[in-house]
Formats: C-alpha cells, sequence, structure tokens
C-alpha cells in the first residue's frame, strides 16, 4: 500500500492488529516507579487517541481502537517486570493471528547492560 493510499473499512475489519505491550509492576505502590515508564507511556497513547483500558483480559488490562486508519491492541499485563515474557506471552494471545506472524519474525538481542539492565529488545 502507497504512501497515498488509505485504508477502506473493510482492510481495518480483516487486518490484524498491532499489538503494543506496556509493561511495568501492577499496584498503586509502583505507579511512580522507574519500571512503569511503559504503563506511563501506553496510557499516554491511549489517552492522546481516545482509547480506554476496559476491564481485565487474560491477565491484561486491554484498550482497542483504531489508530490513524489501522486496529490497535493496547496490553498492560498485569504481571511485574521479572516476569515480563509471561506478560507479552499474555498479550499475544489476545491476538492470535498477530501471534502466529511474530513467531516468523527474527528478533534482536542487545547486550551488555549492566546488572539491572534490561538485555533483550
Amino acid at each position: 500500500m502507497g504512501a497515498s493510499a488509505s485504508k477502506t473499512t473493510s482492510d481495518v475489519e480483516d487486518a490484524s492488529p498491532y499489538l503494543v505491550v506496556g509493561l511495568g509492576n501492577p499496584g498503586p505502590k509502583y505507579s511512580d516507579n522507574r519500571h512503569n515508564v511503559g504503563f506511563m507511556a501506553i496510557d499516554a497513547f491511549a489517552s492522546h487517541h481516545g482509547l480506554d483500558f476496559k476491564g481485565l483480559q487474560k491477565s491484561c488490562h486491554v484498550a482497542r481502537g483504531v489508530v490513524h486508519g489501522s486496529k490497535v491492541l493496547l496490553a498492560k499485563p498485569m504481571t511485574f517486570m521479572n516476569n515480563s515474557g509471561v506478560g507479552i506471552g499474555l498479550g499475544l494471545r489476545l491476538a492470535p493471528r498477530l501471534s502466529l506472524a511474530l513467531r516468523a519474525a527474527r528478533c534482536a538481542r542487545l547486550t551488555g547492560g549492566g546488572v539491572a539492565a534490561d538485555e533483550v529488545l
């Protein structure tokens, strides 16, 4: 699809959503913690685009909508940062067609961070 082409309603309905997972630690005790920047960023994105997190689905707070003509699925896993892989897995289960596409994708591993650094992006 070229830069000047626009998506039709059926394109949006049939397309797999973009999955955006914001990581953090659940609960008010951690709300202003540096590890919650993922929650803060996804909350700001949702607010900017008029999306609301409604309820809990598969242990994730979820918001769904259309942003700039593309379906999006926003997920905030209620797992702690130490279990962020579990949280991302929960988000993928909410969008099974997306999960299949990501299994075929290559992932890059960045190393060299300190003890407290996250090593995988």
